[in-house]
Order: structure tokens, then C-alpha cells, then sequence
């Protein structure tokens, strides 16, 4: 998992989170395009992207998905 930039031809930098397999991730770049994207910088969200990068690691590693969790009402 990595942190990676698009540059358009505007100059914009639009950052996402690209998955192992090189697939941005569908639920954090859904909320960086709903949330941050029209009142973040780019090196604000860059920051946000790298503290969703170490939780995402956290789930690997505690065998956990906060998601399911979420939905099924085991976490608040």
C-alpha cells in the first residue's frame, strides 16, 4: 500500500492511496473526493492518507476489519 500523486495539466495535485495490487482504494479515495479535496491542500491530505496507510496496516497485522466491524455494531 502506498501513498501516490496525480498531477493534472491544471497544476492540481490530487492525492490517493493505491492498494498492493495498484488499485487506489475505493473507500479512502471516496472520502479524500467527498471530505478533504475541496478544503484540504494537497500535503494535508497526503498527511490523512499516511495515518489511514498505518491503520489499514494495523488491520493486517491484528487480523481485523474495521469496516465489518462498523456495520455488524462491535465497534462505536
Amino acid at each position: 500500500m502506498r501513498v501516490a500523486v496525480k498531477k493534472f495539466k491544471s497544476g492540481e495535485r490530487y492525492v490517493f492511496l493505491l492498494n498492493d495490487d495498484g488499485v487506489p482504494d475505493f473507500w479512502v479515495t471516496h472520502f479524500v473526493t467527498q471530505r478533504l479535496r475541496m478544503t484540504k491542500a494537497a500535503t494535508s491530505i497526503e498527511q490523512y492518507l499516511k495515518d489511514i496507510k498505518h491503520l489499514k496496516r494495523w488491520e493486517e497485522i491484528n487480523n481485523r476489519n474495521l469496516l465489518d466491524e462498523i456495520y455488524s455494531g462491535k465497534v462505536l
